[in-house]
C-alpha cells in the first residue's frame, strides 16, 4: 500500500490518500482524508479497488472543526444509494453470506 500526503503552507496535514495497485483502496479505514487548516478532519471517503464503497456505514462523511459529523453519503461500488437502499442491500448481503450464497445481490 502506498500513501500520499499533502500539507498546508503552515505545515498542517491537508489530505492523505491510500493506494493499492494504483487504485484508491484501504481495508481498515477511509482511503481519502481531507483536513481543515486547523488540523481537524474535514472529510473521509472509503474506497475499495478505486470505487467509493462501504458496507458498514456511509462511504463519505463530513465533519465540522469540532469533530461533529455534519453529513454522510452512502455508496456501494461507486453508486450513490439512499439510506433505505443501503439498509436493504446490507441486510440481504448479510443473509447471503450466512447461507453461503456468495457476495450478495446487486441494487
Amino acid at each position: 500500500m502506498n500513501t500520499r500526503e499533502e500539507y498546508y503552507p503552515h505545515g498542517i496535514l491537508r489530505m492523505r490518500h491510500h493506494y493499492h495497485d494504483s487504485h484508491l483502496h484501504r481495508d481498515d479505514g477511509p482511503a481519502v482524508e481531507f483536513y481543515h487548516n486547523c488540523g481537524a478532519l474535514y472529510s473521509s471517503v472509503w474506497y475499495r479497488h478505486g470505487h467509493r464503497h462501504r458496507e458498514d456505514g456511509p462511504a463519505q462523511e463530513y465533519f465540522s472543526t469540532d469533530g461533529t459529523r455534519i453529513g454522510v453519503v452512502y455508496y456501494l461500488d461507486n453508486e450513490y444509494c439512499s439510506k433505505q437502499e443501503y439498509g436493504r442491500y446490507v441486510t440481504l448481503l448479510h443473509f447471503s453470506r450466512i447461507l453461503g450464497l456468495g457476495w450478495g445481490p446487486s441494487l
